[in-house]
């Protein structure tokens, strides 16, 4: 009997350890593959181990080092490409067996690239044709194709590196200059924004470098031949200071070549409830009637009355400083975590309580504390032909 109960606190014990190992450290998470064919995932912050994949979890032949990783954070998976030609997934919470996919390729093993579009949901793999093949992550179906010819730096054929801004939607990829280049994977075009080699540091891998964006930071983290991780400032484009010494990877150093993949911290969304009471101006274009043309100045205020996390909802009132019409707004939007918002928006316009008009639009804007600051564009759908832009700040 007391054997049975020191093995079941033993039990207990460990899967305490094990919870406390896969906490979400404040500044997130990056997993690496290690040569002992392990996946370790260390603290983003501290550099400090924080958990551990063991190399049992994984279908297939040990490739160790050289093993392509790629986390979904949101159902909490680890894809990996395996021995056996399919990509494989784990949860590394409970290290079950998930989902796989079979990629229609030339057989490359565990040397299979995969990366995670997290604002499209998908899983996203180069070919050996140079090509790169989509895949839904809620079904593993296809789901699109970027053609090779799309790069023009030459073909990499299946080694092409990729990481995803869950924040714009944006692609970015390495060239085989030693650049990183943004793109557009719905538009298939670029963006014309490029980190150049010339503000990396270390030797140059081409387009071999692995790397992940850090939508917290606003950061790209990229792998350096040494072993380090260094950084890019997404906003500037410019080298940023923080970088995670070689000494928080343990194992043979593979340099620049070291799959990593980032789990980033829970972002805490800003409370923004409340009625903002302030003014703006709305500049108005193609009215049916010329007076209506112009530039002029309102008082008003935003009530967002309704935020489950990231979204909201809520009205307005907006009244010019003399005259007798009201515009009623009813919006909704989502908000970041550094309290950036985007919303639409439908209107009605009374004048002496007689409808006037009434359409729709979209705004951005930024909560900073107590104050709110707007940005719109809309246009008349029933009633009048306008169109107008304008801006509002308030403060609650």
């Amino acid at each position: 009997m007391r054997r049975k109960t020191i093995c079941f606190l033993a039990l207990i014990f460990a899967l305490l350890l094990s919870l406390d190992a896969y906490a979400q450290p404040e500044g997130g998470i990056l997993y690496y593959s290690r040569t002992d064919g392990s996946v370790p995932a260390i603290s983003v912050d501290t550099g400090q181990e924080v958990a551990l994949i063991p190399p049992s979890a994984f279908v297939g032949a040990n490739p160790g080092a050289s093993r392509n990783i790629a986390f979904d954070p949101e159902t909490r998976v680890m894809w990996y490409s395996a021995t056996d030609g399919h990509i494989h997934s784990v949860n590394v919470d409970t290290l079950e067996a998930g989902p796989d996919i079979f990629v229609i390729d030339a057989d490359i093993g565990a040397a299979r690239h995969l990366f995670i579009d997290y604002a499209r949901r998908k899983i996203i793999t180069p070919l050996t044709s140079g090509a790169i093949q989509m895949y839904n992550l809620l079904d593993q179906a296809e789901s699109g194709l970027i053609p090779a010819d799309f790069f023009t730096d030459g073909n990499v054929g299946g080694f092409r590196h990729f990481a995803s801004d869950i924040r714009t939607g944006a692609l970015w990829y390495a060239a085989t200059d030693g650049s990183f280049r943004e793109m557009d994977p719905d538009a298939l075009v670029e963006t014309g924004r490029q980190i150049p080699f010339s503000v990396q540091i270390g030797a140059n891998p081409g387009a071999l470098r692995h790397f992940v964006v850090d939508p917290v930071r606003d950061l790209l983290l990229y792998v350096v031949t040494d072993g380090s991780v260094a950084s890019i400032n997404l906003t500037t484009l410019e080298a940023d200071p923080f970088a995670i010494s070689s000494d928080a990877f343990s194992g043979a150093d593979p340099g620049a070549g070291r799959p990593i993949t980032y789990d980033p911290p829970v972002p805490v969304i800003p409370d923004i409830l409340g009625t903002y009471v302030g003014s703006g101006t709305e500049t108005t274009m193609n009215c049916q009637d010329p007076a209506d043309n112009g530039t002029f100045p309102f008082s008003g205020s935003f009530s967002i009355s309704d935020q489950v996390g990231g979204t909201f909802s809520g009205s307005a009132i907006l009244m010019p400083p003399i005259g007798n019409e009201t515009v009623n707004i009813s919006f909704s939007g989502t908000v970041t975590a550094n309290g950036q918002l985007t919303g639409t928006f439908t209107y009605v316009t009374m004048v002496d309580g007689v409808f006037d008009s009434s359409g729709d639009g979209t705004f951005t804007g930024q909560v900073t504390g107590n104050t709110l600051t707007l940005n719109f564009s809309g246009q008349d759908q029933v009633g009048d032909t306008c169109t107008f832009t304008g801006s509002f700040s308030g403060s609650r």
